[in-house]
């Protein structure tokens, strides 16, 4: 005899129905919902190390794939099919999947077609009704009941009255009812879920044929009704499955959290709570249930959370919202309390009202978990290298973000940078790196937090290698040969410098200096630049030899600098500006290296431009700037030049680009140079109307690179000349006024 549990694939009520089944039909056959690939791995699910949430990954196979698709199938403690299964295992009952194997959903036998058309039977607004159900199929109960939406109605009727016996007979009547109204329209949906349905009945058919007498099938409500008739159909199940393809695939086990069974995250079996679903399940495992003690501890741990940030929840205030959930829970003819109502009377009364900080309410609710899965478990090489690094290098996967200081100055921390910066070269971004932290360069700062599809970037990396280390390898030459920008090849040198990866360093400058001799841009070279030179920098922290980056650092310095002279002739203002980005970057790379001969290189190059005919203003006065900082020119023969550039003979516009040219970023020196104060205040004092008019977007631009400290103060020197001009200017007139009386008397005059 055929059993059906229409369950929700996440639910704490339908979970205890499920085991209460179970233990009243013992029955000597459970098939469930789910891929065919991971029945192999079933029996690990009863490891003492396996702690839900996990899930089964089913993936293409990585040595047919580089890219293998895959799909993940979740559960969680409170989830029935993972009760099944683990009641299967203890009480050494056969289990079996018997869900569409993902070797055909994964190989694209249903394709979207490219605009949904609604059926020609029924009208658009019909259409969209129908639609909605599929994807919603008890809506339709919902809305007949008074509820807003599904998962209330399903959640008051199922999961908050957990009961055995009629509860599946019911569920079965009402889901058969709703399909009578669905309308077949030949959607790709449609056609899967019919495909889905044709090889369950298959499996139903073949345990009948093995000689299994009692068979309970525990599979998403929905599909019940489909798997009652199974004789008259089988002709049409073998032909509706004969003509798919198929791929191959493999399956493992991989932890899983609770933010991933969320309905936000897209999961389509998504719940809205499941730290709420898991302190149900918590309680639905003792009879009687206590809808008191559910309330209580609930209350208990949001009272704890807001103390913990500093907030009021005082005993009081427990016991008045533990009154209110249980007035609230008669009110509405509820024997156990509902999640609306345990936020209404802790947003009314422990937090006075007010809405809780969001960050608070997604961590009570979502109780983030990420379950763990033996070592032990069958696993691809790549998998069980990484399990071992993590080990050594006492690296936790965790679902809450944690920070993590290295000091690369200690073996253990080196290493643990080492293999950060690997995994992220692949793809698993584990690690998040914030950069350098407190002084020197032996600092790194990431931020950790480890997602569930990690583990498939994971498994994907096994096509390169068998270890972290050659996977990463392997990878990077594989980069090199697509790879054509030379500024992109020297942040991968960068970041191969950073995973310690040496061999893989003489293709990455060989590559680089081959693309460097292709091109006669030195914009390409510039780019390049400065991820170079940090990769040279680092190489005295990290204890790698990197001269060979140092030779292509000189190389490409030598380049720019002859190169510089003709790419800075004859520019427009967007090229100008394009170009002083570019020499600032070269400034500011070779002021962090320190080395004498590219300094002295770059010196003379910018000596060069300061004298050099047809420069565009912006770059002629940001040369003659950097030559006075660096002593190439004397304060005397840079005033001169200033005074020259921003003479009223000179073309206002080519003034006001050299005029910003030189002060970008040097409000300070404005400020504290009176003779350059002097020389601007008059240049500007002079500028007719139109000139001033045409000309105070870029002055406003060029004042804008001021900080904000910069500029209050030029204002105020600006504005205090101004009074001490007219506070002069009235003082005389005053001081006039007294003196003529005494003059009078002096020299005998009459006033």
């Amino acid at each position: 005899m055929i059993h059906l549990l229409g369950i929700r694939h996440h639910g704490p009520g339908s979970a205890r129905s499920v085991l209460s089944a179970l233990n009243a039909l013992q029955p000597d056959l459970i098939l469930l919902e789910g891929p065919l690939e991971a029945e192999a791995i079933l029996p690990f699910a009863n490891h003492p190390d396996m702690q839900a949430p996990v899930a089964v990954l089913v993936y293409g196979s990585v040595a047919e794939e580089n890219e293998p698709r895959a799909s993940f199938f979740p559960f969680a403690e409170f989830s029935p099919e993972w009760q099944a299964i683990k009641y299967g295992l203890k009480q050494k009952i056969p289990l079996r999947f018997i869900d569409l194997p993902q070797a055909y959903n994964l190989a694209d036998n249903w394709l979207a077609p490219a605009s949904p058309t609604p059926s020609e039977d029924i009208s658009p607004s019909e259409s969209d009704e129908v639609r909605r159900d599929i994807i919603d199929p008890i809506g339709l109960l919902a809305q007949a009941a008074g509820y807003y939406d599904s998962e209330r109605f399903w959640e008051h009727l199922v999961e908050q009255r957990p009961h055995v016996g009629e509860v599946f007979q019911a569920i079965h009547e009402a889901m058969s009812a709703i399909r009578e109204q669905v309308i077949d329209d030949g959607s790709p949906r449609q056609q899967r879920e019919a495909c889905r349905e044709a090889y369950m009945r298959q499996c139903l058919r073949q345990a009948e044929k093995d000689g299994y007498q009692q068979i309970v099938v525990v599979c998403g409500a929905w599909h019940t009704p489909a798997l009652v008739e199974l004789k008259t159909t089988k002709k049409t199940d073998t032909a509706l499955l004969k003509p798919l393809n198929k791929i191959k695939t493999q399956a493992a086990w991989i932890p899983w959290t609770h933010s991933r069974l969320l309905t936000s995250s897209g999961y389509g079996a998504g719940i809205e709570s499941p730290a709420w679903y898991q302190h149900l399940w918590t309680y639905y495992q003792h009879d009687p249930i206590d809808a008191e003690k559910i309330s209580i501890s609930w209350l208990a741990k949001f009272a704890q959370e807001l103390r913990a940030q500093g907030l009021d929840a005082s005993s009081a205030q427990l016991i008045d919202a533990a009154r209110l959930i249980a007035s609230l829970a008669a009110l509405r003819g509820r024997e156990l309390p509902d999640l609306d109502d345990l936020n209404e009377a802790i947003v009314s009364i422990l937090h006075h009202g007010n809405a809780l900080p969001s960050q608070l309410a997604h961590k009570m609710l979502v109780g983030e978990v990420l379950g763990s899965v033996p070592d032990d478990v069958p696993s691809l090489p790549i998998q069980q290298d990484f399990l071992k690094l993590c080990k050594s290098l006492r690296l936790k996967q965790e679902a809450d973000s944690k920070a993590l200081e290295l000091d690369l100055r200690k073996d253990l921390d080196l290493t643990r940078s080492q293999f950060l910066h690997r995994l992220n070269l692949l793809g698993i971004t584990w690690g998040n790196y914030q950069g350098g932290g407190g002084r020197g360069s032996f600092k790194e700062n990431w931020i950790l937090q480890w997602q569930p599809e990690l583990s498939l970037k994971l498994l994907e990396t096994a096509v390169w290698g068998q270890s972290i280390q050659e996977a990463t390898d392997n990878y990077i030459q594989h980069q090199l040969i697509h790879e054509q920008h030379i500024a992109k090849v020297a942040q991968l040198m960068q970041s191969v410098l950073l995973a310690d990866l040496a061999q893989t360093m003489p293709a990455l400058i060989r590559h680089i200096m081959n693309l460097s001799a292709q091109s006669s841009d030195i914009s390409h070279l510039i780019d390049a630049l400065e991820p170079l030179a940090n990769t040279w920098r680092y190489s005295d922290v990290r204890k790698t030899d990197s001269q060979a980056v140092g030779d292509v650092v000189e190389s490409f310095v030598t380049r720019i600098c002859i190169g510089l002279l003709p790419a800075c002739n004859s520019l427009n203002d967007d090229a100008a500006e394009q170009r002083l980005t570019e020499l600032k970057t070269i400034d500011r790379v070779l002021q962090r290296l320190e080395k004498p001969s590219l300094t002295q290189a770059w010196h003379q190059t910018v000596l060069k431009l300061t004298t050099m005919a047809n420069l565009h203003g912006l770059i002629a006065g940001w040369c003659c700037r950097i030559a006075q900082n660096y002593e190439l020119l004397s304060a005397e023969q840079a005033a001169e030049r200033f005074a020259l550039a921003l003479s009223q003979a000179n073309n206002p516009e080519q003034a006001a680009h050299w005029f910003a040219g030189f002060l970008t970023d040097q409000g300070l020196s404005l400020l504290h140079d009176e003779a350059l104060w002097q020389l601007v205040d008059s240049w500007l004092v002079h500028l007719s109307e139109d000139h001033f008019v045409q000309l105070l977007p870029l002055l406003r631009r060029t004042i804008a690179t001021f900080s904000h400290p910069e500029r209050q103060q030029i204002a105020a020197k600006v504005g205090g000349q101004q009074q001490q001009q007219q506070r002069q200017q009235t003082l005389n007139n005053q001081r006039g006024q007294l003196v003529l009386p005494l003059l009078a008397q002096i020299f005998g005059v009459r006033l």
